[in-house]
Formats: structure tokens, C-alpha cells, sequence
């Protein structure tokens, strides 16, 4: 009887210092997933914004957007 309380011990701290083992490492699993998502999401930021600043200089070469008085140009930035 007490070896079986014994052992009941020595397997409860056995399964939690597993446990902590294996919680360390899906802590760190996650932690690198999320900074792969926002390093992801940064990238794609930045290609959009990049997109949209080459369109809207494309678009105002062809329209002379230098050459546009102040009214024209605040109605073409709307």
C-alpha cells in the first residue's frame, strides 16, 4: 500500500515536469507563428501600399496632375 502511494508521487511530478517540458515548447511554437503571421502581414502592408502609390502616380502622369490648378487638384485627390 505505501509503495503504491509512493508511486503515485513519483508519477504525478513525473507528468507534471512533462507537461512543462511540452508547454514550453507549444509556447515557443506559437510564439513564432505569430511572428511569422505579422511579419506576413507587414510584408503584404507594404506591397499594397507600394501598389496603390505606382497606380496613383500613373494616374495623375496621365491626367498632368502638375499641371492642374488647386480646385482640380483637391477634387482628384478625393
Amino acid at each position: 500500500m505505501y509503495i503504491s502511494m509512493f508511486l503515485a508521487l513519483v508519477w504525478s511530478v513525473v507528468y507534471i515536469y512533462l507537461l512543462s517540458a511540452f508547454a514550453e515548447c507549444l509556447a515557443w511554437c506559437c510564439v513564432i507563428l505569430i511572428w511569422l503571421g505579422l511579419c506576413a502581414a507587414t510584408g503584404f502592408g507594404f506591397y499594397m501600399w507600394n501598389e496603390s502609390k505606382i497606380k496613383f502616380d500613373t494616374v495623375a502622369k496621365e491626367n498632368n496632375y502638375d499641371q492642374m490648378n488647386e480646385a482640380n487638384k483637391e477634387a482628384f485627390d478625393k
